[in-house]
């Protein structure tokens, strides 16, 4: 698997996003290939991998949500 930088940049700098995407595009491209190699199209491989971003961000919100109702109903 494709080794993955760690950040170079402070939590809150303006271009950690773009490295983050920098780091992980090694990786998804190598994991892009896997699954062509196995059979599937890259629009299929594309579409799959967006969806399971797209649930981990909403995991991520509802984690948010239920931590603030948590602190909310302790208060």
């Amino acid at each position: 698997m494709a080794l993955i930088s760690s950040p170079q940049v402070s939590r809150f700098h303006a271009d950690r996003f773009e490295e983050c995407q920098r780091a992980l595009e090694p990786a998804v491209r190598e994991l892009m290939l896997t699954a062509e190699a196995a059979g599937w199209m890259p629009e299929e491989i594309s579409a799959a991998i967006a969806a399971i971003a797209d649930f981990q961000m909403l995991t991520l919100e509802a984690g948010d949500v239920i931590a603030k109702l948590r602190r909310h109903l302790t208060d």
